[in-house]
């Protein structure tokens, strides 16, 4: 088990340097853009986040997952070929959200305070961005990590870069922020078609079948990846209704320290799930109880990062974020928490997505997205905008528990080992 381990942790420091590099560098500009823009301007960044992340699953279909899923299938299929109609599924989904956009514009700018005129900007980031994530995704499946790692990396630099150009220098405020995603999102779609046509993963062929396979395989996880959302973004539209703008920002600043715990633990499960998979072919007490114990670990690790991120909070706020939003430091612990029941929740669903039962995952996160949506309207009524972190938790923690338990009858492991060897 030491060497499987070994192989497991190489892979996972490609993995999580990548993405804390990638994460710092954003990390890093909040000084600036803390001083350069007022916290009612923060919280438009924000809000423009959570419109994006609503409109990727409706944008792309989670057609990157049939992608990778058909990857393993390149002997039965033409998967240059695929990869095209997957790409064409992507455009016309984008089209369509355009249009639901253009109708709705007005209702969703009163419900989020984002400029109208600015959504259609929204809709071509998602489309773009979908397009990237193919992209990823077949080096993903082809392990190339490096590659992942500096696409994304360059990708952020780009965007701080003009960011800083936009803000700092053109002091264009949030207007220059979102522009700057903007620019650089669309700029590295364009950058990915251009690698994904050199190395002859894309073939411009139209193919009904390849067509309906990836909408059959990516249409019944939207609920689930909508359910995340609503989970880790709906508490920012909420403060924005119920306290305000300023208040979002603030909210959004502490998120983004407390996001240090996610950082590691979505790192850890890039690297962890082929591994996993790989070992529970075995089907072997021994490498069962490894994988059990090394589980339980793990969510200790967790727990112990928790701990640690609250103890530095104090420095990262004062090194890192100006005096107007020194009052945010009281919701990293919670979403610090919240994040870490999140990553002992990965651990266990990749249960369900191994034996393929995807559609156990998207009944789970619609209960826990409608139990988060509950909490944040009755928690930020009566405790104020800290509520919103503390509701963050509690679903986390139900989503955790609930799939800890139908995963563990769906799929036998020795949960109880140290039981029954006594």
């Amino acid at each position: 088990m030491k060497t499987n381990f070994s192989s497991l942790f190489r892979t996972l420091s490609i993995y999580a340097l990548s993405n804390i590099i990638n994460a710092s560098i954003p990390f890093l500009l909040l000084p600036v853009l803390t001083h350069y823009l007022s916290p009612s301007a923060f919280g438009i960044v924000a809000m423009f986040q959570v419109i994006l992340s609503f409109s990727l699953p409706f944008s792309g279909l989670n057609v990157e997952g049939a992608v990778s899923r058909q990857f393993f299938e390149k002997q039965k299929i033409d998967f240059p070929v695929y990869v095209w109609n997957a790409i064409v599924i992507l455009f016309t989904s984008s089209i369509v959200v355009l249009i639901i956009y253009f109708v709705t514009g007005q209702m969703i700018e009163t419900l989020t305070d984002f400029p109208y005129n600015w959504l259609s900007l929204i809709v071509l980031c998602a489309f773009a961005q979908n397009l990237s994530e193919i992209g990823l995704a077949v080096w993903q499946v082809q392990y190339q990590a490096l590659k992942y790692g500096l696409f994304r990396i360059t990708r952020t630099v780009t965007d701080i870069s003009i960011s800083l150009f936009f803000v700092v220098t053109l002091r264009e405020s949030w207007q220059g922020r979102v522009s700057a995603q903007v620019i650089a999102i669309f700029a590295f779609a364009i950058i990915t078609l251009f690698f994904l046509k050199k190395e002859k993963m894309i073939r411009t062929q139209v193919n009904r079948e390849y067509i309906k396979s990836a909408i059959r395989f990516g249409l019944p996880l939207v609920p689930h990846v909508i359910g995340a959302i609503v989970i880790t973004m709906s508490d920012r539209i909420f403060i924005t209704k119920m306290v305000g703008l300023s208040a979002t920002g603030l909210y959004a600043a502490g998120y983004q320290v407390g996001m240090i715990i996610g950082l590691f633990q979505n790192s850890f499960n890039q690297a962890w799930v082929p591994w996993f998979y790989e070992k529970l072919k075995l089907n072997e007490n021994k490498t069962n109880i490894g994988i059990v114990k090394f589980t339980y670990m793990y969510f200790l690790l967790m727990l112990a990062g928790v701990v640690l991120l609250t103890v530095i909070t104090p420095y990262i706020f004062d090194i890192f974020l100006g005096k107007d939003y020194s009052s945010a430091r009281i919701y990293v612990f919670w979403i610090g928490l919240g994040f870490a029941f999140n990553g002992m929740y990965k651990m266990v669903v990749n249960y369900f997505f191994y034996i393929q039962k995807t559609y156990i995952v998207s009944m789970i996160t619609f209960m826990t997205a409608l139990l988060n949506l509950l909490l944040n309207y009755f928690f930020i009524k009566e405790f104020g905008p800290i509520g919103a972190a503390q509701a963050t938790v509690i679903a986390f923690f139900f989503q955790f528990i609930v799939v800890w338990y139908m995963s563990s009858k769906a799929y036998k492991m020795p949960w109880l080992f140290f039981i029954r060897n006594k």
